[in-house]
């Protein structure tokens, strides 16, 4: 964890989050990983990045974990 330069307050810490999602690019489903970026900018994740076409996503996110655990 990471505090952001805001501040110590709990509210202030980010957490780096690794998604590995299954079958994002197999067959005919195909994503491109700009979107997928863009995507998870736009759900409220900061940073996002991929690694090669594979769906992985590590991202920055600060507040209530549950928020992304939902997603």
């Amino acid at each position: 964890m990471r505090e952001s330069s805001t501040g110590g307050n709990a509210e202030a810490v980010v957490q780096t989050y690794l998604a590995l999602m299954r079958a994002i690019n197999v067959g005919n489903r195909q994503m491109p990983m700009a979107d997928l970026r863009a995507l998870a900018q736009e759900i409220g994740f900061e940073r996002p990045q991929t690694y090669i076409a594979s769906g992985n996503l590590i991202f920055d996110h600060h507040g209530d974990p549950r928020h992304v655990r939902d997603i």
